[in-house]
């Protein structure tokens, strides 16, 4: 699959190598590649169900094709040596992209009921100007506009494409030589890898200056977390209640880094709103004070991951 346009109605070369003729000899239900196949139709399934509640305005509909989304590319990512590039990573490519348009339209459903929550909060007598008016107006203003590109992005030649290709791969599977090998091992040298990017992750952010930098950081860390917690869902067929608790735990760091993220990336538009309202003669006070509590609680999500992170922290052994 190829670049297109931004909105996504053309495309070009690149498309994933899967070849024609007659399927490949049926896997053992206990290789590698076999049980990694049955999570990828089963969120293959869930993406397509989503797509159609989003073209119906379904309640959290983008939310939940957005994660079926992720949950296929990064598991691709995680079990990458159990198929041919050729075939996987124009795959994740696609992938991305719509999980992206997903992203920017989810991005701003979270930010509407994170802020109106906020300001909801706030005594009276602190709600200086329209704050909620401006809120709304901003907001909705963004939530229609991510709605629009994503139905856009539904509606297009890229994405009839993307369903193409997605159903040839699991259609007609070629696995490597890992893809064909026991599950237990790969999945425990899969797990292996991803927990220790998720440690370094950790490292990182830790080891990072205040303020952009670090939030940044514990950004990388909680998608890194993500995919860990993902690679054990994909595996725990085979790996039992021990890939269970590895994606229980890094489930528990993407819930509380991602409660930092979020009072991170609303800061910005609190900014651009106070200062707005400012230019514009009206009390910008009450933005700054949002702007400030959005401060605290990404301090506090970070401290509170520092204090569970040794309990949290997987640390995984191959087999």
């Amino acid at each position: 699959m190829a670049a297109t346009t931004q909105d996504g109605n053309q495309a070009g070369s690149g498309t994933p190598d899967v070849p024609d003729g007659p399927e490949e000899p049926k896997l053992p239900a206990d290789a590698a590649g076999a049980v990694v196949l049955d999570y990828l139709r089963e969120h293959r399934d869930r993406l397509v169900q989503q797509a159609e509640l989003v073209r119906q305005s379904a309640p959290d509909a983008v939310h939940q094709m957005r994660t079926a989304a992720r949950r296929l590319r990064s598991v691709l990512g995680s079990y990458r040596r159990l198929f041919p590039a050729t075939s996987a990573e124009p795959l994740r490519a696609e992938l991305q992209w719509i999980g992206r348009v997903l992203g920017q339209a989810r991005d701003a459903d979270v930010l509407h009921d994170r802020l109106l929550g906020l300001a909801a909060e706030e005594p009276a007598d602190l709600l200086l100007g329209p704050v909620v008016q401006l809120l709304e107006e901003d907001l909705l203003a963004s939530m229609r506009a991510g709605r629009e590109q994503v139905l856009n992005a539904l509606g297009s030649h890229r994405y009839t494409l993307l369903m193409q290709h997605l159903d040839a791969f699991l259609a007609t599977p070629q696995c490597t030589a890992d893809g064909q090998g026991p599950a237990p091992r790969v999945l425990s040298a899969v797990l292996a890898k991803d927990a220790k990017r998720l440690r370094s992750g950790v490292r990182s952010a830790r080891r990072a200056p205040a303020g952009n930098a670090r939030d940044a950081a514990w950004h990388e860390a909680r998608k890194a977390a993500r995919r860990l917690r993902y690679a054990a869902e994909a595996g725990a067929a085979v790996g039992g209640k021990r890939a269970q608790k590895v994606a229980d735990r890094a489930k528990e760091v993407q819930d509380i880094l991602g409660e930092q993220h979020d009072a991170v990336a609303s800061r910005p538009l609190l900014r651009r709103l106070g200062a707005a309202a400012t230019g514009a003669g009206v009390n910008g006070f009450s933005f700054g004070r949002l702007h400030a509590r959005e401060e605290v609680a990404a301090r506090n999500s970070e401290f509170l991951f520092l204090r569970r992170w040794k309990r949290l922290k997987p640390r995984i052994r191959r087999k």
